[in-house]
């Protein structure tokens, strides 16, 4: 789960970055404050984190908006970085007791100023299946796994047998299941990556469907 948290953050993160160039070179208190609770509610909505809700990236932004901090900032991110560990750490002691609080404080009607967790319209199930065609679309797609490639086919069945049309595919709670795979690929080994991908998506690999095929 640490793996899994850490990965989504760093490529929320890298996505936030990229928005505008560093400018601020110090936050006030009440930034630190707001960049922690923020990285808080990322890591409690992340995909595999907490069941049953992801990030409203809505709010999220608005909440940094309000407070003065762009996503760019050097700042911004500094503080960010001291805190993804932290908040990753926490979640690891006792996850259900981190969920619960996240939603008690970030949820509808929480004791939080800004809603920054949504609830999910998807099922589990449903989610699952998400994670499994996008860790194999991601590995089997474009320059990250040069020995194997995605069977489009094959994944189109698989979120088709799910009930993941095309409009369920477009639930934010769909989108946050791409970000910790996209994190896991960046920033792990590519071998490791790719042979873990293989092993599971690959001919006899231990997922229900095969999705990779060797080139």
């Amino acid at each position: 789960m640490r793996r899994i948290i850490l990965a989504a953050l760093l490529s929320t993160a890298i996505s936030m970055g990229a928005a505008t160039p560093a400018a601020a070179d110090s936050l006030t208190g009440e930034q630190i404050y707001v960049v922690n609770t923020v990285t808080t509610a990322i890591a409690a909505g992340a995909a595999d984190a907490c069941p049953g809700f992801h990030l409203n990236h809505d709010a999220m932004y608005k909440e940094l908006a309000d407070a003065g901090i762009s996503p760019g900032d050097s700042a911004y991110q500094r503080q960010r970085n001291k805190r993804i560990a932290i908040v990753a750490a926490t979640a690891d002691a006792d996850r259900s007791k981190f969920c619960n609080e996240a939603w008690m404080a970030f949820g509808p009607g929480g004791s939080h100023n800004y809603q920054l967790l949504e609830e999910n319209t998807l099922t589990d199930d449903q989610l699952e299946v998400a994670r499994m065609v996008e860790y194999a679309r991601v590995a089997g797609s474009g320059y990250r796994c040069p020995r194997f490639h995605f069977i489009e086919d094959a994944a189109s069945k698989e979120l088709l047998a799910a009930r993941l049309t095309p409009a369920a595919r477009d639930a934010p709670e769909y989108e946050n299941v791409i970000f910790p795979i996209l994190g896991s690929a960046e920033h792990l080994n590519r071998s490791e990556f790719c042979l873990e991908a293989w092993q599971m998506f690959g001919p006899d690999g231990s997922y229900k469907r095969q999705m990779l095929e060797a080139n």
